[in-house]
């Protein structure tokens, strides 16, 4: 599996307008949405699940990156969006640093063990101190898309 597999370029938001957690979320799964990977009415739903799942427990990894993921059943199939803020969202990340490079996945509970499969995909890449310097600095969806595939292939991704 390969991250570049599951991410929806048409459902990155470069750049992202929110400036907290709820407003972030809410811009990322309106990109699935309009990416057609989500039913309009399945928006609210899933945004509230996700600050659900925030509020269990931030997914703010650090260094400047959040992975919020649900699995949902508004979802029919494995996704993933990228967001990236210049200015940095207070995520309530684990080193209290601002978040500025989001990899939000979803996925139907249905697919459990494929949810997890891509969930070590994104922190394979994410502990590539070029990726996350890199995907901080791309200016558009294309770039963002570009760099995901070329770090899929040197991770050696099938």
């Amino acid at each position: 599996m390969r991250l570049s597999d599951l991410t929806i370029q048409d459902a990155m938001v470069v750049p992202l307008a929110g400036t907290d957690r709820k407003s972030v979320l809410g811009e990322l799964v309106a990109g699935l949405q309009t990416a057609g990977v989500l039913k309009k009415k399945s928006v609210d739903t899933l945004t509230a699940s996700l600050v659900t799942r925030e509020r269990r427990g931030s997914t703010g990894y650090g260094k400047g990156v959040a992975v919020p993921h649900v699995q949902h059943a508004a979802v029919e199939k494995l996704a993933a969006t990228v967001g990236l803020s210049p200015d940095g969202v207070d995520f309530d990340a684990l080193d209290r640093a601002p978040v500025h490079s989001f990899i939000l996945l979803v996925g139907p509970p249905s697919k459990t063990e494929q949810f997890q499969e891509a969930m070590n995909i994104v922190w394979q890449h994410l502990q590539a101190d070029n990726f996350r310097r890199f995907l901080r600095q791309t200016k558009n969806a294309k770039d963002v898309a570009d760099l995901i595939a070329e770090t899929d292939d040197a991770l050696g991704l099938k």
